[in-house]
């Protein structure tokens, strides 16, 4: 008897809510939010289980009016929980793997004691950068060599600050291009 009558309460609540009775919606958020929080918790971390029932609740509350419920609301929303933490790990695992996948990737070609040939990278960056305009090459050795700002090299350069990030940006886009087989060195030392 005490199931059947918590299953009328909640369509009673529901039915509340729909109509945009917050005072109903309050006392669902109440009575579920532990239980559901505590499930979740089965799943991901608290703090993502938490956030997963807030997100939860508040689609619930905006989508009120259009949603049908096929099963009781405790079923319905114990699912949805599972659901989006299943969502959530099945996500994360993905990102582990492409983590895994550039770590094995960056190793190996920095592993190779080829890999750090200063000469053959010295080399490399002047060629690239002898393929600069020149008033870009100025540019972009004034920021990244002299260590001069934006708002420094415009007023040396008398152009606008727009034009030094100009330059600045297409310079990078050119180096990426012709230096991509140093690009994860210069990515561990922060360069580009």
């Amino acid at each position: 008897m005490l199931v059947a009558m918590t299953v009328q309460d909640d369509i009673t609540l529901f039915n509340a809510i729909k109509e945009g009775d917050k005072p109903s919606f309050d006392r669902l958020f109440l009575k579920y939010y532990r239980p559901l929080c505590a499930y979740a918790g089965q799943f991901v971390t608290v703090d993502q289980g938490e956030e997963i029932v807030h997100i939860l609740m508040l689609n619930l509350w905006e989508k009120r009016r259009s949603l049908q419920l096929t099963s009781s609301l405790n079923t319905y929303l114990f699912a949805a929980v599972r659901n989006k933490c299943f969502t959530i790990r099945t996500t994360a695992q993905r990102h582990n793997r492409i983590l895994e996948f550039i770590h094995r990737k960056l190793h190996d070609e920095t592993e190779d004691p080829e890999y750090y040939d200063m000469d053959k990278l010295s080399r490399d960056i002047e060629e690239a950068m002898a393929k600069l305009p020149a008033a870009y090459r100025e540019t972009f050795t004034m920021n990244r060599f002299e260590g001069k700002s934006y708002r420094q090299i415009a007023d040396e350069l008398d152009v606008s600050i727009q034009t030094v990030a100009y330059r600045i940006c297409q310079c990078l886009k050119i180096l990426r291009k012709e230096l991509k087989d140093h690009m994860p060195l210069f990515l561990l030392v922060g360069i580009f």
